[in-house]
């Protein structure tokens, strides 16, 4: 079936093992329900991982849970949960992927080109520094990103869902396109999506037209989407993004990249990058 992912890479950086449990979950069940090989790369400092418990959410169910919609819970595909969601995703690695540790940018580099799916935290340029010359890696090797932002990871359990209600922003951009076209596995059987276009004074009558086709596209892949255009105002499109993600109670946005450097700069451009701080849900991008 077109769309489906068949290899999936998941960066950790040894920084927060919570994040580091909820990107490796994401990347579990992803994984497990497309019957995709997992690569896993450590990134981040040595000296990070070896304080990395790999044994913290022992009986607790909650803490690397992720509800991903059209996905059987966690529970339903492993059983009960006798090791750590990160023990898991390392024996996962050995019997279906690879396990990495501290591969340098070329090597990395050229094992991203052979994946479908990048599961990723926030950029370390934000908020650490243990890693920065990966952002460039990742942002070069041209692949789907999903970027799992901090405060997402941080959210209980429960709350922790992904791509029940998904938010397109689109700006009619090359980048926008083959985003839209990479997230189709994402939207498929989401419950709600909104097609966001923010108008900056292009003529109406064009911008209707182009939104309609944009549905009509998703629609022939079944997806039904909400279509909603809205006036650019004070703070620029990023803040509308933010606002729209709050309002419609989002929890996956699908939006393209654009940028050379850098993946913080990448996904909302180099001078509204502070607003990844506000950011709570993953987001799907590629570039």
């Amino acid at each position: 079936m077109p769309g489906e992912l068949k290899d999936i890479a998941v960066i950790i950086d040894g920084e927060d093992p919570l994040a580091d449990a909820v990107q490796a979950s994401i990347a579990l069940r992803l994984s497990f329900h497309h019957g995709a090989r997992t690569t896993v790369f450590e990134q981040g400092r040595a000296e990070t991982f070896e304080h990395l418990s790999w044994s913290d959410d022992l009986g607790d169910s909650d803490y690397g849970a992720v509800d991903i919609c059209g996905i059987a819970r966690h529970s339903d595909l492993t059983g009960e949960l006798e090791t750590s969601t990160m023990a898991q995703l390392l024996r996962y690695a050995n019997e279906n992927g690879a396990w990495f540790k501290e591969a340098g940018p070329q090597a990395l580099l050229e094992r991203l080109h052979c994946t479908d799916l990048v599961v990723v935290g926030l950029p370390a340029t934000l908020q650490h520094t243990s890693m920065p010359p990966v952002d460039d890696v990742i942002v070069k090797a041209g692949r789907p990103l999903l970027v799992v932002p901090r405060r997402f990871a941080e959210r209980r359990g429960s709350d922790r869902t992904i791509g029940y209600h998904v938010l397109i922003a689109w700006n009619d951009s090359a980048a926008c396109a083959r985003t839209l076209h990479d997230a189709i596995p994402f939207i498929r059987d989401a419950a709600e999506v909104t097609l966001l276009y923010v108008d900056e004074g292009r003529n109406r009558t064009h911008t209707q037209h182009m939104i309609a086709a944009v549905s009509d596209h998703l629609a022939r892949h079944g997806i039904r989407a909400r279509p909603e255009i809205a006036a650019a105002k004070g703070g620029g499109t990023p803040q509308i993004v933010l606002d729209h993600i709050d309002l419609l109670n989002v929890d996956l946005l699908v939006m393209g990249a654009f940028g050379r450097s850098r993946l913080a700069e990448t996904l909302l451009g180099s001078t509204t990058k502070d607003l990844l701080h506000h950011i709570g849900v993953p987001i799907l991008t590629s570039h």
